[in-house]
């Protein structure tokens, strides 16, 4: 059996490093994105300040105490997201269309087949893809490799930053194993606490417990069985890529300000999805995966998805459906984050589809950006003037007839 190789490639510091692809003067300086005031908080800081302590959700008087160098650098979204499209692009192009995009700043490789193809080691092949990142996008980049999606990102934790490591089954316990309760990709500081008052506080403890233990099962409930199998270093998966993970177009943001208002965080999830729409007009593209992105305290993201039967790339259309996502999945829990993504993606060019679709902006704006306007110049007129043609010939249709007695289909060019 030839063993998966899943490579989980994570950005350094990634909005620090996008910065400095425009400002390299910030190279090798104490770097925070965050807003001028005092009181703001800080979305990422650089390894120069990470290795004095400081950290990213730290406050900038609280950074400026720890070093007064510091730079700060307002936060850039559309640098931010078009470098990683490109990135990501990059990746499908010249390595591998087996891609499963995690964030705007991580992505999981299946390179199973492109080891053997190139006849190269997953550690070449992870160097030279770092390397090549590095020179053409100037965002150095951690890989972790290893044979599940789990171990791999697990590995990319403990090489940081610009590292590559290597975990199977042979020194899974020696990577894993002695580490802190809270290093489980997953556990939050909450669940952390309640595993230390059972004397649960190493990575290791927790794979010595079974499924059935009460504390196990007091804890984690139902995913108790899926928290251990992670644990187990036999596991061997391939990355599923259907057709709901195929690259997509997507915006996220994490707060400045942790205390925003809940009103104030849908408006910037309307204004993701105004952006997100914006790009695929402009791509004439159009989706029916719709995914919702929230960001927990704890710095997780949690993903929540629907498919749909119709492709729609209207800022309305994905509003309505992320936000149905979010009231049914998030209600008013509070969070820090919160990002849309629609996936699954067409070209427009490229198929036929109802024309109804269109008429009801379920994929193109065109025909309504017309109608309004004729609409417009008919306001010049004592009676209307203009119609589009197929609004005519529909109208004198039902006038004869009663009702519509055709279908109009948008054939391939």
């Amino acid at each position: 059996m030839i063993k998966p190789i899943i490579f989980h490639i994570d950005f350094d510091c990634y909005f620090v490093s996008a910065a400095r692809t425009i400002q390299p003067e910030l190279n090798n300086k104490p770097v925070a994105i965050s807003r001028s005031s005092s009181h703001a908080i800080a979305v990422s800081v650089s390894y120069e300040l990470k290795n004095k302590g400081v950290k990213a959700g730290m406050k900038n008087f609280e950074i400026q105490a720890i070093e007064p160098k510091t730079t700060f650098v307002p936060s850039d979204m559309d640098l931010y997201e078009r470098l990683s499209s490109e990135i990501f692009e990059y990746i499908a192009k010249y390595y591998t269309g087996n891609i499963q995009i995690a964030s705007i700043d991580e992505c999981f490789l299946d390179v199973t087949d492109l080891v053997t193809q190139r006849n190269i080691s997953c550690i070449q092949l992870a160097h030279k893809l770092q390397r090549d990142l590095m020179h053409k996008f100037r965002i150095p980049v951690t890989i972790g490799i290893s044979h599940n999606k789990f171990a791999a990102k697990m590995t990319t934790n403990i090489s940081k930053p610009f590292g590559i490591g290597f975990t199977d089954e042979n020194n899974f316990a020696e990577h894993f194993f002695n580490l802190d309760i809270e290093k489980y990709h997953g556990i939050g500081k909450k669940t952390a606490d309640k595993l230390r008052k059972v004397n649960i506080n190493t990575i290791g403890e927790l794979a010595s417990k079974k499924v059935s233990d009460l504390e196990i099962s007091a804890i984690f409930g139902r995913i108790g069985q899926d928290i251990l199998h992670n644990l187990d270093p036999y596991v061997y998966e391939h990355i599923s890529f259907k057709d709901e993970q195929a690259l997509g177009i997507g915006n996220e943001i994490t707060f400045e300000d942790y205390s925003l208002p809940y009103e104030i965080k849908i408006e910037h999830l309307v204004a993701l999805c105004e952006k997100v729409s914006e790009r695929l007009i402009k791509e004439n593209l159009a989706g029916n995966v719709i995914t919702l992105t929230i960001r927990q305290k704890s710095k997780k993201w949690i993903n929540k998805q629907i498919k749909i039967a119709n492709y729609i790339n209207s800022k309305g259309d994905i509003y309505k459906i992320a936000f149905n996502i979010f009231t049914k999945y998030f209600g008013e829990s509070d969070f820090i984050g919160i990002g849309i993504r629609v996936s699954n993606l067409i070209n427009l060019s490229d198929i036929y589809l109802p024309i109804e679709l269109i008429n009801s902006n379920k994929i193109n704006l065109q025909d309504n950006l017309i109608k309004e306007i004729i609409a417009e110049v008919n306001t010049l007129f004592a009676n209307p003037t203009l119609e589009i043609l197929d609004d005519s010939t529909d109208r004198k249709q039902k006038l004869q007839q009663g009702k519509y007695k055709f279908k109009k289909m948008l054939f391939r060019k």
